[in-house]
């Protein structure tokens, strides 16, 4: 893993000054949301089940996030269909709802997740991707109270690659990421302030 920290995070060790930081986001509602859908989708032991998106207006969400990128991986997934399931993931303690849409012939998707927050949020960052992918991580700004992230997962060929932008507080994890080939040379950056903007959009659903 490459973990790199951005000038504003840095600031916390006192080398760079951030830009003003709004008040934290009241995410208590969201995590009893993931909680209990989480609990219903996978009550009788099962590590994969179909939900319906909590996030209210979901394609238009995704669309606002990823419609900027030049691309045609996104173009094509975003032109796709509907995508939404709770899961366990590979190897991980607690499941995640996934959110998304896509062009499942090509496996091209872009969407969002939400789980519960990690206690280490780097450390799931690698299990999530699997040990054969090389996991880049960069720490981002301070923002509502969490923290923004950048990651990409290069599997080296041997499956879709992704890369996401995420941010985390105590509360909850809320990632949106684009998979599939050639999603490695999409740079996080490209969407991250679309991101940043509908975060407001999404928590504002459950306050």
């Amino acid at each position: 893993m490459r973990r790199r920290l951005s000038l504003c995070a840095a600031a916390v060790f006192g080398i760079a000054s951030c830009s003003s930081d709004p008040a934290p986001f009241e995410t208590a509602e969201l995590d009893d949301e993931i909680d209990e859908t989480l609990d219903a989708a996978l009550a009788d032991g099962e590590d994969f089940a179909e939900v319906e998106c909590p996030i209210d207006d979901i394609a238009e969400v995704l669309d606002a996030v990823f419609g900027g990128v030049d691309s045609d991986l996104v173009d094509n997934a975003l032109s796709g269909e509907p995508d939404q399931f709770a899961s366990l993931g590979t190897d991980l303690d607690a499941g995640f709802i996934d959110c998304s849409v896509g062009a499942f012939d090509g496996n091209e998707f872009v969407g969002i997740y939400l789980l519960e927050a990690p206690s280490d949020v780097d450390a799931f960052l690698e299990e999530f991707a699997t040990e054969d992918a090389d996991v880049d991580i960069e720490v981002g700004e301070m923002l509502g109270g969490g923290q923004l992230r950048q990651a990409c997962a290069d599997f080296d060929g041997e499956d879709d690659d992704y890369c996401e932008v995420n941010w985390a507080n105590d509360d909850v994890f809320i990632g949106a990421y684009v998979l599939g080939d050639g999603a490695i040379d999409i740079d996080p950056a490209d969407f991250e302030d679309a991101f940043v903007a509908q975060l407001d959009v999404i928590i504002a659903q459950f306050t």
